[in-house]
């Protein structure tokens, strides 16, 4: 709300380097939020400053974090910081505990900010969806099972195509405004921090009325409606990906992705996996649509799978969907080289990713970053629905470097062929 908002001074400042045109040049944000007296102003009119006396809490916003060499990959590609945690971890220091409220639809990414902002000693609460069509979401379950504060908001959104879905969905938008206030309202939040996403919408937009300080994080490499409406409203702007459109917004900073802890390490705790893997026959091919699995890509591997066993061992991830029955349908090919599992838990992932030779996924910001983490070289099936195309666009930037090769959906299960006996043979 200071003077150094609006003269566009909080955060990095552009100036000529490989940014394109100018580059984020690193600077040091603060944000203050007051312990509350009977002489203060009210929670909600709390100062938001730069370099007070008696900070409380700061982020530097600068290159921190390089992901070394990834085959191309170097220094010069240090915004995509796919340890988010350690500039957390080390630029966070506080007088008393925060309280933070994480909103937002890309779980992952929230999650990791989650429990480095919890290891430090502060409150984390997430607002988000608890049920859809009449089942527990994958956010509310991951959530619980970390053992955070939830409480559900019903926020509503418009489709691109138009049926009585999207009626309904207009009807909740006033709800969720006022459910977003009455949350607001009685959890007194020092810091809202968004990832996204229409359930983050009225959070944000009953936050900047309230005069709450936002912090919003966009994950993919094209920002979608929702993101594009919040930027205005939130004091810092933390990209995964550089963004020419954003490079020379003030608020704007490279922080990368943050990526779940989990990724850095080699542990396994499913013993049916581990197992596998111990007796594996190399190259070992790790092959995953993500947490609700891709059918298209099912439908390819099955097609191929005898001849993929002949490379190697498999481990497949379908996914837990249960309308296309294709864990159940692919169980059936089980044996010595091929494992499918519905769902590799979040503790397991970094170790399977590690075992590896060849990934064969998705291309969402997730992998493509957890896939720089641990240096491995993958085929990657974008989404080609995918909003504004971002998974296209991050399947190709790892294939400008060569570190992955790229396979549409629509093509022959035999091109998908070809490509794993040339990844596999590096």
């Amino acid at each position: 709300r200071g003077g150094a908002l609006r003269n566009g001074r909080f955060g990095g400042r552009s100036e000529p380097g490989a940014f394109g045109r100018s580059r984020i040049a690193p600077a040091r944000a603060v944000v203050v939020a007051r312990a509350p007296s009977a002489h203060t102003r009210p929670w909600w009119r709390r100062h938001l400053c730069l370099r007070p006396p008696g900070a409380l809490l700061w982020l530097n916003f600068g290159n921190l974090w390089s992901i070394g060499d990834y085959r191309g990959i170097r220094e010069n590609s240090s915004c995509f910081n796919p340890s988010f945690l350690a500039f957390l971890s080390s630029h966070f220091s506080y007088n008393f505990s925060m309280k933070v409220l994480i909103t937002g639809g890309h779980i992952t990414p929230a999650i990791a900010v989650a429990d480095e902002l919890r290891s430090r000693g502060h409150k984390v609460t997430f607002v988000g969806r608890q049920t859809e069509w009449g089942s527990e979401t994958f956010e509310y379950r991951t959530i619980k099972e970390k053992d955070y504060f939830f409480i559900p908001i019903t926020a509503g959104r418009i489709t691109r195509t138009w049926a009585w879905k999207t009626f309904r969905n207009m009807l909740h938008i006033p709800t969720g405004f006022f459910q977003a206030f009455s949350i607001l309202i009685s959890q007194k939040p020092d810091v809202i921090m968004s990832f996204g996403g229409y359930i983050a919408l009225p959070i944000c937009i009953i936050g900047w009325l309230l005069r709450i300080p936002i912090i919003t994080h966009e994950q993919t490499m094209s920002a979608g409606l929702t993101n594009r409406l919040i930027f205005p409203l939130a004091q810092k702007i933390c990209l995964s990906f550089p963004n020419e459109s954003l490079q020379d917004n003030p608020k704007v900073a490279l922080t990368g992705n943050p990526v779940r802890s989990e990724i850095f390490t080699k542990h396994i705790t499913d013993k049916t996996i581990k197992h596998f893997i111990e007796h594996a026959q190399k190259p070992l091919i790790f092959i995953t649509g993500g947490s609700l699995g891709a059918h298209s890509l099912n439908l390819h591997i099955e097609a191929l799978l005898p001849k993929l066993k002949k490379i190697g061992s498999i481990i497949h991830q379908t996914g837990t969907a249960v309308e296309y029955g294709d864990l159940e349908r692919l169980s059936g090919h089980a044996d010595s080289r091929y494992l499918p599992v519905g769902h590799i838990a979040a503790a397991s992932m970094g170790g399977v990713f590690r075992a590896s030779s060849l990934v064969i996924s998705r291309a969402g910001a997730n992998t493509v970053v957890d896939l720089m983490v641990v240096q491995k070289p993958a085929i990657l099936v974008p989404l080609i629905w995918a909003a504004g195309g971002e998974q296209q666009k991050q399947a190709q930037y790892l294939e400008k470097y060569g570190v992955a090769e790229i396979f549409d959906q629509r093509s022959e299960s035999q091109k998908l062929l070809e490509l794993v006996k040339k990844s596999a043979s590096y």
